[in-house]
């Protein structure tokens, strides 16, 4: 049963700790994504649209 138990918490931890880390990538991921578009606004802003 004890064994049971910390097996089942471990993997609530693991869980959690994906999570986490998830979030953490999607937000970088974002975050470059949003850098990487406005570098891209930036140079397209100085060729004429003609």
């Amino acid at each position: 049963m004890s064994y049971w138990n910390s097996e089942q918490r471990s993997c609530v931890r693991y869980r959690r700790h994906f999570l986490v880390d998830n979030s953490v990538f999607h937000g970088e991921l974002s975050a470059a994504l949003m850098s990487a578009g406005l570098r891209l606004v930036s140079d397209s802003a100085f060729i004429p649209a003609f």
